[in-house]
């Protein structure tokens, strides 16, 4: 017969005790608290697109991946006029007719002058995006160099319909967030 004596058992009580609680304590090293991976929220907060000239937008409508959701920028134009934030770029200037001419600048809705400005702020330089209207006349915007400042930008628009229409032209980026545009 194995005889222990009260130490030893003692001793092997305690390591295994120790055994015991040893996944215990590396669960809590493992998990600190607030470690946990974040809420879906707080991921949606934190998309942010930085713009060409450093203006930092909450929403793309779909520019980034090379197109344009005019249906949410539409919304967006809408909520901006009834006082709201800016949401969505603005596209404006008397020049419009001039650089775009005058079929073009007729088929362009307000929606699809705010994608024209959303891709001005967000694609980068030779990166394209297109989306079409409800007439189905579609739009494809490609943003050129910068022009002797960073706050303009040279662009290339086409559309295309019944028959396809191209102009080039110059937008510039004011204070107050619009782009205008202006011949090249």
């Amino acid at each position: 017969m194995l005889t222990t004596s009260p130490r030893s058992a003692l001793r092997r009580l305690l390591a295994l005790h120790a055994l015991a609680l040893l996944p215990l304590s590396c669960a809590a090293v493992a998990e600190p608290p607030g470690a946990g991976p974040a809420p879906a929220w707080k991921a949606q907060q934190e998309t942010v697109y930085l713009g060409y000239t450093g203006t930092r937008w909450a929403n793309d409508f779909g520019i980034a991946g090379g197109s344009c959701d005019r249906a949410a920028v539409a919304a967006a134009r809408a909520a901006t006029t009834a006082g709201r934030r800016g949401e969505v770029a603005t596209l404006v200037g008397g020049a419009i007719t001039a650089v775009l001419g005058a079929e073009m600048a007729a088929a362009a809705a307000e929606a699809d002058r705010a994608c024209i400005a959303h891709a001005l702020e967000l694609l980068p330089l030779g990166r394209r995006a297109s989306w079409s209207d409800d007439s189905g006349v579609r739009f494809e915007m490609i943003p050129e160099n910068g022009s002797n400042s960073r706050h303009c930008r040279d662009f290339t628009l086409r559309g295309s319909g019944a028959r396809t229409l191209q102009a080039r032209g110059r937008a510039c980026r004011q204070g107050d967030g619009r782009w205008e545009l202006s011949p090249p």
